[in-house]
């Protein structure tokens, strides 16, 4: 049997969040074939993070199984192994919570602002609009804010949180 695990398995989590996320920001009716080359840009730390990945994936298995106990039975023994290279050279998965936090916050921010922008076009206010698609999209943006304030509230209180 096989054990494919890889620590930090929840920064992929984190990542499909946010590219889900930036979809609201298209979601207003604008012209799709003139944002596309604009809407790949949501898509470039991902993608990035994608790459930066691969140091994990060329691991020896066991490094991957060890990876696994750590995360979830620490008290199981872990395997003796030698590492290829580091599977996070530059650290950057120390601050892959802080940067998706941020990113969510940026993306919840940027929906708002063009919600109520929406709204005051339409002459209504976002707390009492009769238009169905402003409404839809108010609920769906508040949703995503409570969404976000709990991401962070979780990510805060606590530390050894593995994002499942």
């Amino acid at each position: 049997m096989e054990i494919y695990a890889i620590r930090y398995l929840h920064g992929e989590i984190n990542i499909i969040i946010v590219l889900n996320f930036a979809t609201i920001i298209i979601v207003l009716p604008v012209p799709v074939w003139s944002r596309i080359k604009k809407d790949w840009l949501h898509l470039v730390l991902a993608l990035l993070y994608l790459c930066y990945l691969t140091f994990d994936l060329i691991q020896p298995n066991e490094v991957k199984y060890n990876s696994y106990v750590y995360s979830f039975h620490p008290d199981w023994p872990k395997l003796s192994v030698k590492y290829f290279i580091s599977n996070d050279p530059l650290g950057l998965k120390n601050y892959l919570n802080t940067v998706t936090g941020i990113q969510l916050i940026i993306y919840t921010s940027l929906a708002l602002r063009l919600l109520v922008k929406k709204g005051r076009l339409a002459g209504e206010s976002i707390f009492r609009a009769n238009d169905e698609v402003l409404r839809s999209l108010r609920n769906m943006v508040f949703h995503i804010i409570i969404v976000v304030v709990t991401f962070i509230i979780v990510k805060l209180c606590f530390k050894g949180d593995l994002g499942d």
